[in-house]
């Protein structure tokens, strides 16, 4: 059982593309909290090098994973088996947990950019499957 309706799985769906968007703005908003006021263990001082590499590899994360997550059946039908769900989900969790003790900077700025990157790849792909359903 899934807490969405059917109807916002598709690409083209003004209902998921908000609840996606959502999620986005709230990682962007948690993430850059932790890069502005650097609350607990998470120490964020970027040189020039460290900021040019995080905002890259960022960008390209964002781009990949908003790509292949909305046009990859494949990647969507992933998701469908519950326990692999919670397993990845579990184990990307602890991955965060661990990169932002051991790496604060790179990983604070990295998912930063790539929640920022991934909000007009996102907005892009819902208004080229739209309007390719127009035509």
């Amino acid at each position: 059982m899934f807490a969405l309706p059917d109807s916002w799985n598709g690409p083209d769906s003004r209902p998921g593309l908000l609840y996606e968007l959502g999620w986005i703005l709230l990682c962007v908003l948690v993430f850059g909290a932790l890069a502005v006021f650097d609350p607990f263990f998470v120490d964020v001082d970027p040189t020039t090098e460290t900021l040019v590499g995080s905002l890259a590899l960022g960008g390209l994360l964002g781009v990949a994973l908003v790509y292949l997550s909305v046009e990859s059946e494949r990647v969507r039908g992933f998701w469908d088996d519950f326990r692999r769900r919670f397993v990845v989900l579990f184990v990307f969790i602890m991955a965060m947990q661990g990169l932002l003790r051991f790496l604060p900077t790179w990983t604070v700025l990295s998912t930063l950019a790539a929640c920022l990157t991934a909000l007009p790849v996102r907005l892009v792909l819902y208004w080229r499957d739209g309007r390719a359903d127009r035509e």
